[in-house]
């Protein structure tokens, strides 16, 4: 059984909702979700998207919150937008599994709570350094990885990476990418079925079936390393079954 909260809060509320609808709003959303950073220097904690530190609270606005019975589950719909520190997450609608309360250390804060979370439809995360793009997000918290599937793709600056899934483990800030894996950048781009993104450092291991194309060079192998900051980096294969293959147009070359 669900309990659902919207825009028509007013008998709730009262008059703290006649005064401001829209920060009363927000407001029932913090306290229902028992949001802040009061204990969070109580011990180390790890905040929930990419970019974010250990302190930062998560705040999140929503059109519609239903709430399962014990506040196990927050379903939210509508434009939802997600706040944890520097980095947001944007998405139609977002599902919060969570822990019940008395196997959470009163210490602990919300974010403690926090067991899995579900968002589907256009799935953005900004982190500032990139942007997350998917169909579908799951975060599973035990194993502090976040599934990124349909349409996925990171940006960054000056170069665009896309595949079919992702999943990121925040322990490492390693990234690996499945799928008709996509990276293009200026007057270069790389395919492959593969790719280990280390996000730390930006850089990047593409493996089956590689083809690089700088301009009109194209160079095909079953392994590439990549420095996504130097823009440079090399082919080989692995296996020795084949050599790399280097393809030059007379004539086009820059």
């Amino acid at each position: 059984m669900l309990l659902s909260w919207n825009m028509s809060l007013r008998r709730v509320l009262g008059p703290m909702l006649q005064r401001d609808v829209k920060k009363a709003f927000i407001s029932f959303l913090f306290i229902g979700l028992e949001i802040g950073m009061t204990n969070n220097s109580a011990r180390a904690k790890e905040g929930v998207l990419p970019g974010s530190s250990e302190k930062d609270p998560v705040i999140i606005e929503a059109v519609r919150l239903d709430v399962g019975v014990g506040g196990e589950k927050l379903v939210y719909t509508g434009d939802v937008l997600v706040v944890n520190g520097p980095s947001t997450l944007r998405s139609m609608t977002m599902t919060l599994f969570m822990l019940p309360k008395e196997l959470v250390n009163r210490a602990g804060s919300t974010n403690d709570r926090i067991k899995n979370v579900e968002a589907d439809g256009s799935v953005l995360i900004d982190t500032k350094k990139d942007i997350y793009g998917a169909d579908h997000l799951s975060y599973d918290k035990g194993q502090n990885k976040i599934y990124l599937n349909g349409n996925v793709s990171i940006k960054q600056k000056d170069s665009l990476i896309k595949s079919n899934s992702l999943v990121y483990d925040k322990s490492t800030e390693r990234a690996l990418l499945t799928g008709q894996v996509l990276y293009v950048a200026k007057d270069t781009s790389v395919t492959g079925d593969k790719m280990d993104y280390d996000r730390k450092n930006n850089k990047a291991i593409i493996t089956g079936n590689v083809t690089y194309t700088k301009n009109d060079a194209v160079v095909r192998g079953n392994k590439m390393t990549y420095d996504l900051n130097k823009s440079e980096g090399f082919v080989e294969n692995t296996d020795n079954s084949t050599r790399v293959k280097a393809i030059f147009t007379p004539g086009t070359a820059k």
